[in-house]
This record gives C-alpha cells, structure tokens and sequence, in this order.
C-alpha cells in the first residue's frame, strides 16, 4: 500500500470497539522468550525507543493464537525510501498479542523490477507448485526501480513457511511490467505522474491454488480484481478480470469516492465481504499530503450461490459502511495501510471481532514524518449488520 497510506490502531471506541485486552479473549498460551506485549494503547511492536525507522503496511494471518505479520520496514535509521519486507511471530495470551523480534526477510534487489524498493506484502495459504516442489505461501509485492513513487508493478513470491525463505514466482514476477505499457518513462517533475499498480490484496476460493487477486490501478484510484489458478505456478491461468464496483463508497464529503489501497476478507459463515480502503480527499495543507486522515471499512452480503469473488462481475453489488478509522477513533491525525487479522485463506477468524492492523502517521514539516509511521492494533465489536 505504497506511499498512498499505511497504518495500524490504537484506542478504544465508544460502543464499537473492545479494550485490547478485553474482548472476550481468554486464551492461556506459552509466550517464547524474546516476545514482546503490545502496549495498552494497541501499538504492537516497536523498533528500539526513539529509532528514526518506520514500519507501516501489514499483512496479518491468524490461526488461533498464533500470529503472522508481514510489513513494510526500514533497516537503516534516519534513511527514506529504505523499503524492505519484515517479519515477526505472534502468540496471544489473554487476549493480549506478544510479538517476536523483528526479522528482515525481504529487501531490494539489483536487476529486478524491485530494485529500488520492495513493500506491500499481502499472503494467502494454499497448495502451489513450481519446479517440482510445493509451496505453501504465496505473497504479492509491491516493487519498483525508481525512489520517486512511480513506475510501481507487482509480482510474487513463495514459501513453504511463514518466516521464508521467499522466492521468486519467475512467472508472474512482474505480472505486468510497467515499462511495457510506459517504454521508456521518467518522472521529471513536469511530466505526467504516473504511479503503476499495486497494494495487492489475495483471497483464496478453494484454500488450494484458485486466488482472488484485488490490487490499485493504474491511477491509484482504481481497485481491480482478478481471478487466478496459481496451482500451477510455472503455468498460471487468469480466469477472469474486473473493476470493483464502488457503489456505496463515500467520501469524507459525502461525495461518490474512488477505491485504492484496499484489502479484503471473505465471512464464509456469513457469506460476506468485507474491505478496508482509503478515504478521500487527502488534506494538501499539511504534512504528509499524500496519506488519507482515514480509513473505512465496508462490507457486502453475498448470495449469489457462486464461488467466493463471483459477485463482484455482477452490476449490483453495494457496499454499506460499518465505521471509520479516523482522529476521533484513534487519536491520530492519518490513519492509513491497514489490513484485517484474516485467517490463512483470506476468510474471517470466528468470533464477533474484527481486528485491524493499522497505520498511524502524525503531522509534520516535511517528509520526515515518515519516521513516526507505527503499526497498532484495532478491535471492533460486530453488532447485527
């Protein structure tokens, strides 16, 4: 969820939202030495204090009480644009999340279409084969050759476990490459700004090799979604492809709003989708101008009797709102790149809770906000929608 917006959750809202520790959870786990508590406010881990990193961006899967989380971070203090792929184990204990040390698994590479950054992680389980072995894993990333934001593309890795090692799916790595639709292209300030496509978010239909693939368009105000086989990673097949309706989808206005940097999650008991995006417009009188002050999550009733994701070709999906993560909820000013604790598969853990990963950003001067970005925790009580 690239530079657009990124973050996790932190507070407790009145009537909606559960105190951290406090939802009904009351599971008794053997915490490994080494992890950490998040904190009462829902901050769910930390570089060492007053580090000048960022960590923004997660991807949570769940099976449970263990934890993983997958994340944008930076290596080097004080440096900007120094993406790379973290990871860390979870184990919950009465409710409360205790996290392992932080471990890079992922990073820029030279000669490949990430070579100036790789982010966005999103992870779905399944049953992937490549070159006579199968995988587990499989992981969507955000990469690009630039440092400036543009030219963004996405492609994929593999592994047989959660922590890595990842490799390259050499398939579909790039899926699109940029450079083909744009030969040639260089952001000079002047020219036509043009960001790419990413913030990928995967779903399983069949828990086996059949992915919904969302990701933002072109313009970065697009949501896309297609559908593929991956069982067969060396011969992929695209089954099929739209644009996600956004009936329903309002802005901080009331206006009709775009959907971008969006993920999403299938309620298999409740045949439900739910998504989480940015919402517009973001302020451009004050630092950072880039990253929405907040976030909102959606939902649909799907009927239909088809496949998971076979809704979204009909012209009659409508999203509702179920609540907004904004200042008044969190305490922060930007609330951003957030992502749904899913199960392995993409679907809804049991339980009345959604729990969200989200983004905090804090006003500033200049870009050097960027080394506030923090990922909380956030839990939200379903009444009956």
């Amino acid at each position: 969820m690239k530079k657009i917006g990124y973050f996790i959750l932190a507070a407790v809202l009145a009537g909606g939202v559960c105190q951290m520790n406090a939802c009904g959870l009351d599971e008794t786990a053997e915490i490994p030495e080494g992890y950490v508590a998040e904190t009462a406010e829902g901050l769910m881990f930390d570089d060492a204090a007053g580090a000048r990193t960022y960590n923004y961006c997660p991807c949570v899967i769940v099976e449970g009480d263990t934890a993983h989380v997958w994340y944008c971070s930076s290596v080097e203090e004080g440096i900007g644009g120094d993406d790379h792929i973290a990871y860390r184990s979870g184990k919950r204990a009465d409710g409360v999340w205790y996290w392992s040390p932080k471990k890079i698994v992922l990073g820029a590479e030279e000669g490949t279409y990430y070579s100036g950054n790789i982010c966005d992680p999103d992870v779905v389980k399944g049953e992937f084969h490549m070159q006579g072995e199968t995988y587990s894993y499989l992981m969507a990333v955000l990469g690009c050759t630039t440092k400036d934001n543009s030219s963004n593309m996405f492609g994929f890795k593999a592994a047989k476990s959660p922590e890595g090692p990842w490799i390259d799916v050499p398939s579909v790595s790039p899926l699109y490459n940029f450079y083909d639709y744009y030969p040639g292209y260089v952001y000079n300030g002047a020219n036509e700004f043009i960001w790419g496509w990413g913030q990928c978010s995967l779903v399983s239909v069949d828990k086996k090799g059949k992915v919904l693939l969302f990701y933002t368009g072109r313009s970065a105000t697009s949501q896309k979604l297609e559908c593929w086989d991956f069982s067969d990673l060396d011969h992929p097949k695209g089954l099929y492809e739209t644009e996600v309706r956004n009936q329903g989808v309002f802005d901080l206005n009331g206006a009709q709003d775009s959907i971008c940097n969006a993920q999403f999650m299938y309620d298999e008991a409740a045949s439900r989708f739910y998504m989480i995006c940015d919402v517009h417009p973001f302020r451009t009188d004050r630092w950072p101008t880039n990253l929405p002050e907040a976030s909102r999550v959606y939902y649909f009733d799907d009927f239909s009797g088809g496949e998971p994701g076979e809704a979204f070709l009909g012209k009659n999906l409508q999203w509702r709102e179920l609540f907004t993560l904004n200042e008044a909820a969190t305490g922060f000013p930007h609330n951003h790149n957030c992502c749904f604790f899913r199960d392995p598969y993409g679907r809804k853990p049991e339980g009345k809770e959604l729990e969200i990963a989200y983004t905090k950003c804090d006003t500033g001067e200049d870009w050097t906000v960027l080394f506030g970005y923090r990922i909380y925790r956030y839990a939200y009580r379903l009444g009956e929608q």
